[in-house]
Parts: structure tokens; C-alpha cells; sequence
């Protein structure tokens, strides 16, 4: 009988020897006064990755899918990111290509959404931030303009519903006045501030409020790996039945 050695695979040798411990290991030996140039870029390039692929902590609000789902939380992280990495940039040396990188990378993702008055105006009424979220008046500025307006249109329609004239002018000082209070008023910043401006909180809801997704309900229908390519990411009204009653009739036609 022949013994049959268990021999490793070429292509576990050859992960072994391109390994970084590896290369360590020889650059050490060989070498042994370049390695710590080399461990100090690397411990450079690690800590500046980390610190910005961290959670941005806005006022040290934790930003969790649980505990926080409002668009408002958007833009205010978007924005601090960015101010982050300009830091970054003036300060790093070693890793300016990836700070560059990840710039790029939110202004092509994120450069046109973060100009949209109704996504500016959903931090501003949300009491965790109003203004505080940017420095920048023209970005502040188009979001008080988008809720002013809609206050407006609100302010039409109860308008015409009303008979007195007294009760009109009554409802429109308050409703002017609303917006600069809610603003200007110094309390904890919680939800419960909405409740004392009925029609910030209307809007509010509005703006902070995401569509669901068809995630959930395509679930039903995927299969394996079909629920997220081009054929099933769009599950329309009209099948949407049918192909329900044909997977649970799927019993009865077998």
C-alpha cells in the first residue's frame, strides 16, 4: 500500500508567500530599519480611513436605522463629512488621495439631492437641528423659503373654509409668526417642541417622512438572488395581484 501524503493546494502556497505577515516577516530580516517608514504610512492611512468612515456624530445624535429614520437626518451628516474631510485634507499628509476620493465619491452620490429645498427643509424642522447643521445662508435660505411657501399654500386653503374676517387675520399673524418662534425657541431638542406648532409639525411630517419601499413586498415574489436586478426591482400595481394569487394557487395547479 502506498501512502498518500495530504498535500497543500498551489494555491494556498502561493497565498501564503504574496501573505502580508509574510512579506513582513522577510522585510524585517532583510531590512530591518525601512520597515517602521513603511508601518508609519500605513498606521497614517489606517487612522485617517477609520475616522472617516465612522459615524458622524451630529450633536451626538446616533444615526441607526432603529432610533432615527427621518430624512432630516441626511443632509446635516452629509454636510459635516464634507467639513470633516476638508479638515483632513489640510491636515494629512500620507493620505490626501483617499480623502480626495471619498469627495468625489459624495458629490457624485449625493452633489444634486443636497441643493433639494424640501430635503433642506426637512432638518430645519426637525428640533435637533433647525439651523445649526450648516453655515451656509444660501442652502439655509432655500429651505425657510420652501416652508414659508407651503405654510402659505396651508394657510389658503384653511382661508377658504373660513367666514370671519377677524378669525382670518387672526389665523394669518399666528401663522407668520409660527415658523420665527419655533426657531427662536430655546427647549431641549426633542420631538415634543413640534407639538406646540401645529402646522411645522404637518410639515414636518411631510418632509420627514421617506416612501416606503417595495422591498418587503417583492420579497415574496424573489427567488434566490432576483430581488435586487433589473427585472424584479420594479414590482408595479398591476402584477402585483396576479402574482400573489399565482404563488399561492401554486399548490393547487401542481
Amino acid at each position: 500500500m502506498r501512502c498518500r501524503l495530504s498535500l497543500p493546494k498551489q494555491t494556498d502556497i502561493s497565498a501564503f508567500k504574496n501573505s502580508t505577515s509574510n512579506l513582513r516577516k522577510h522585510v524585517t530580516k532583510v531590512h530591518p530599519n525601512k520597515l517602521s517608514k513603511y508601518t508609519d504610512l500605513l498606521e497614517s492611512h489606517r487612522k485617517r480611513k477609520s475616522s472617516s468612515s465612522s459615524d458622524t456624530p451630529v450633536k451626538n445624535a446616533k444615526i441607526t436605522a432603529f432610533t432615527a429614520v427621518h430624512m432630516g437626518l441626511l443632509l446635516p451628516t452629509l454636510y459635516q463629512l464634507r467639513d470633516k474631510l476638508k479638515r483632513l485634507e489640510s491636515s494629512c499628509k500620507t493620505s490626501t488621495p483617499l480623502v480626495h476620493a471619498l469627495q468625489q465619491g459624495i458629490q457624485k452620490r449625493f452633489g444634486d439631492i443636497m441643493k433639494e429645498p424640501e430635503l433642506i427643509a426637512a432638518p430645519i424642522l426637525l428640533p435637533r437641528f433647525r439651523t445649526s447643521w450648516t453655515t451656509e445662508e444660501n442652502i439655509l435660505n432655500a429651505g425657510l423659503d420652501y416652508i414659508r411657501n407651503h405654510l402659505d399654500a396651508d394657510l389658503d386653503e384653511v382661508i377658504s373654509t373660513n367666514s370671519s374676517p377677524s378669525d382670518e387675520d387672526d389665523f394669518f399673524a399666528s401663522k407668520t409668526q409660527e415658523l420665527e418662534r419655533y426657531l427662536s425657541r430655546l427647549s431641549p431638542a426633542g420631538m415634543d417642541l413640534l407639538h406646540t406648532f401645529p402646522h411645522s409639525k404637518k410639515l414636518s411630517l411631510k418632509v420627514n417622512t421617506g416612501l416606503p419601499a417595495s422591498a418587503a413586498c417583492e420579497r415574496l415574489f424573489s427567488n434566490a438572488g432576483l430581488l435586487f436586478i433589473a427585472k424584479r426591482s420594479q414590482l408595479h400595481c398591476k402584477n402585483l395581484e396576479s402574482q400573489l394569487l399565482l404563488k399561492l394557487n401554486r399548490d393547487i395547479t401542481e
